[in-house]
């Protein structure tokens, strides 16, 4: 059976500046913004669009059991800033979960901050719900102290 959680994270940059973060300086970017979180992303396959597959090195940051996760682009649409991905490998599939795919919306919220629309649909083996996936997505990559540093990104 899947389950579903959500969770919103405002952040002080346009959604814009996160779109392009999520989409086009991911590899580059995202480890030195959460280093504890990523030490390297990697383009394993594709040009950044449905079906690419990127592969995420974990730092000290994530749980001890996820050193790496593989995950394939769902869903990706740039007039909505939607982008999902869904954990083939490692990570999330070896803590539990037969099926992970996490879907961020970006939408603006006045001029100099969005809001961050996070999905997350699961399955686990047990074919049980987990209750702590929305407190660990709002704890962990959306670290509300880390928008000091999102803002200083260059994003242009």
């Amino acid at each position: 059976m899947v389950h579903t959680t959500s969770c919103e994270i405002e952040l002080g940059v346009p959604a814009s500046a996160v779109w392009k973060l999520f989409t086009k300086d991911l590899i580059d970017v995202l480890p030195k913004l959460l280093p504890n979180i990523f030490t390297s992303i990697e383009l394993l396959e594709g040009d950044g669009g449905v079906a690419t597959l990127f592969l995420s090195n974990f730092g000290p940051a994530v749980h001890k059991g996820m050193t790496y996760q593989k995950e394939k682009v769902v869903e990706k649409d740039e007039g909505k800033h939607i982008i999902a991905l869904e954990v083939i490998e490692g990570g999330h599939r070896q803590m539990g979960f037969s099926y992970y795919k996490t879907r961020f919306e970006m939408k603006d919220k006045g001029e100099s901050s969005c809001v961050i629309h996070c999905n997350i649909e699961y399955e686990t083996v047990s074919g049980e719900p987990v209750t702590t996936l929305t407190a660990d997505a709002k704890t962990g990559f959306f670290d509300s102290s880390k928008n000091d540093e999102i803002s200083r990104v260059d994003f242009c």
